[in-house]
């Protein structure tokens, strides 16, 4: 027991712990009080709780054994948005994306093909 107590002296025994101790509880609870749905990107109330329940949903989602019938379900999912015309860059675009990944990082053209396809992807891909 007085090794405890020998051990909580040295803690407090600083002058500034408990000043620091007391400021970041008010500040937690200050923040606690001023936090708003905004803070999740949430216009009311109802809207974060909307989120947060999309949320959780989407770990349900993704919650279980991670075996080579998931792996290949993520692949095919992959593939066809990576494959879909809806969510490529026009042909224009992809040139120009292709010729700054040659010149600017020196990348092989059969290696752009095989590694990097996420490149010509629109933001919605």
């Amino acid at each position: 027991m007085d090794l405890i107590r020998w051990e909580l002296r040295k803690i407090f025994g600083f002058q500034t712990v408990i000043p620091a101790l007391i400021i970041t509880v008010l500040l937690n609870v200050i923040l606690f009080f001023l936090s708003s749905p905004g803070a999740v990107g949430a216009a009311s109330m109802e809207e974060m709780v909307e989120k947060i329940d999309q949320q959780r949903q989407k770990a349900v989602e993704y919650r279980g054994v991670i075996n080579d019938e998931w792996i290949e379900r993520y692949r095919k999912q992959a593939e066809e948005i990576l494959q879909h015309p809806q969510y490529r860059v026009s042909e224009e675009e992809e040139a120009l994306i292709r010729e700054e990944l040659m010149k600017e990082r020196g990348l092989d053209p059969s290696y752009i093909d095989e590694h990097l396809r996420a490149f010509f992807l629109t933001e919605e891909g």
